[in-house]
């Protein structure tokens, strides 16, 4: 079921209905709809026999006085990015010019953007009048609480504000290929990303000739992504870089030049081990294993694994060559003295060294001492003050970490999520694993200020663990209702301007998920169950 009107169509519902009878639909008008005249429009399919059809209703007029001003875009799905443009479209009636301003901070703050725009009367879905704007340059961070407001330029008391939306200085960067990349053709190279807003990404090869050639187009999650790219036989040697395009932002990039050599190019890389300070160790008896990835990890000691020599014995400095393709390396070193094979390495398990060979080199390392890489996490309440955090500090990375986050009076908890808003927990206290960058988090608090406003937010979702469908009702108009995976993955999304709704879960996996009600007075979250 559609509604018409304008030449728009706009989706309301759809739904499999069997046998004769009266159906019913109730649709309840938005505050800030358009006068005019509308109709309802019906799509349908009968499956014995087949047959297609489409009925209109009759023509009915919706009268609006109070219809000034309505935003239709950015919405809450919209990421910009700084220093890139964004189109903010709205409807207007009865008004010739507005002012036009954004916030980034929910609009404790505005910012002037332009002011005296003509504003032409009329309605469209995507709307009827259409401002480019190119945001700052200069802002850094991410900004999931941004806001657009458009005022009437001659009457401030007429406005409109945004669905909040989010605005990123990049989303994301470039980890490899950078300039010292060097790539023998036919290796696979290791495309490398920091993602801070999940999307499609489009790949480009731009060659020395400045030719492009598609390479492919990916689902980047957020943190750390590869993609590992093979086709890369019929490269020549020279310079090469990969021009990038973020599908959710239109973002896009171009990386550094790299470098391609002759397929079979190898590079001598020799390494250097400092074994002083290794305990219970003798040269006299022992031996010392270098394995890697370029040796397939053979087992250390095992006839493909590198037994080093003994360089220097008066400093016990061990060393190996090895004829290595370019690109980034992994190894570790063993020794007979603690264990045979895999039991004998300079530390059990991960992390391996890693180095980026493109060209001849020397590497000194000293047995068991590995540049461990620390990470900061930092901890934020929202609003500010609302309550006693605890878990901020110094961690490696895939290190599991308590937080807590206690409410103070006034205020009642209500998640834990990272700067782009994805959800991380539901719990006050919760454990985190630490990822490979420096890290902010959030624990998000509400205000309560009397009973009456607790009821008023109050949303009720039912059943719940639920199997086929879920109900979901408010006492306050609800707007919108949009479901996300625990990943942070949005599976339904759906515009409601009812009391009441039902989502049909019979699609969903088992699992956790997290449901948002955008209501006129707030947005809540809600954990719902999925068990079937």
């Amino acid at each position: 079921m559609y509604l018409h009107y304008y030449g728009n169509w706009e989706y309301l519902t759809e739904g499999y209905m069997s046998g004769q009878g009266t159906y019913s639909y109730s649709y309840s008008l938005p505050d800030n709809m358009y006068p005019g005249e509308y109709s309802f429009v019906v799509d349908f399919y009968i499956d014995n026999p087949d047959f297609y059809g489409t009925i209109f209703s009759n023509a009915f007029t919706i009268i609006n006085d109070d219809f000034a001003l309505d935003i239709r875009f950015p919405n809450s799905d919209t990421f910009w990015v700084a220093g890139g443009w964004g189109a903010i479209r709205w409807n207007s009636s009865g008004i010739n010019y507005v002012d036009i301003h954004y916030s980034l901070d929910n609009g404790a703050n505005w910012n002037l953007i332009d002011q005296n725009i003509y504003s032409w009367d009329g309605y469209y879905v995507n709307g009827n009048n259409s401002y480019y704007w190119q945001l700052p340059s200069d802002i850094e961070g991410t900004y999931p609480q941004s806001l657009v407001k458009i005022t009437n330029s001659s009457n401030q008391s007429e406005y409109d504000i945004s669905e909040p939306f989010t605005i990123v200085d990049a989303p994301f960067i470039i980890i490899n290929p950078t300039a010292q990349t060097v790539l023998a053709a036919g290796q696979k190279l290791p495309i490398i990303m920091d993602v801070n807003i999940p999307s499609y990404i489009y790949m480009y090869l731009i060659t020395p000739d400045w030719d492009w050639y598609w390479i492919d187009y990916t689902y980047a999650t957020a943190g750390i992504f590869t993609y590992e790219w093979n086709d890369t036989g019929w490269l020549t040697p020279g310079q090469y870089k990969i021009f990038f395009y973020h599908q959710q932002t239109d973002y896009y990039i171009e990386s550094e030049f790299f470098t391609v050599v002759p397929a079979g190019t190898v590079y001598t890389v020799t390494f250097n081990l400092d074994m002083s300070n290794a305990q219970d160790f003798s040269h006299n008896e022992h031996e010392v294993f270098l394995t890697g990835t370029f040796v397939n990890w053979a087992v250390p000691g095992s006839p493909n694994s590198l037994e080093m020599t003994l360089a220097d014995a008066e400093n016990m400095i061990y060393n190996a060559n090895y004829n290595v393709i370019p690109g980034f390396v992994e190894y570790k070193y063993f020794s007979d003295a603690y264990g045979a094979g895999w039991a004998g390495g300079e530390w059990h398990g991960f992390p391996n060294r890693v180095i980026q060979v493109s060209g001849d080199m020397v590497v000194d390392d000293i047995w068991g001492v590995h540049a461990m890489v620390f990470f900061n996490l930092e901890l934020h309440s929202d609003p500010p003050g609302a309550g006693i955090l605890s878990g901020s500090g110094t961690y490696n990375a895939h290190q599991i970490i308590e937080l807590s986050a206690i409410a103070n009076e006034g205020f009642e908890f209500l998640d834990w999520e990272d700067v782009h808003g994805n959800i991380i927990s539901l719990d006050e206290i919760c454990t985190f694993l630490m990822p490979a960058k420096h890290t902010t988090l959030i624990a998000k608090f509400e205000i309560i200020t009397k009973v009456e406003d607790v009821f008023e937010f109050d949303v009720k979702l039912f059943p719940n663990p639920a199997s086929h469908k879920v109900s979901i009702a408010a006492e306050a108009l609800i707007q919108k209702i949009t479901i996300a995976d625990i990943t942070g993955k949005q599976v339904f999304s759906e515009t409601v301007n009812n009391h009441e709704f039902v989502v049909n879960t019979e699609v969903f996996e088992n699992g956790i998920y997290i449901v948002r009600i955008y209501t006129q007075q707030g947005i809540m979250v809600r954990k719902l169950i999925v068990n079937k």
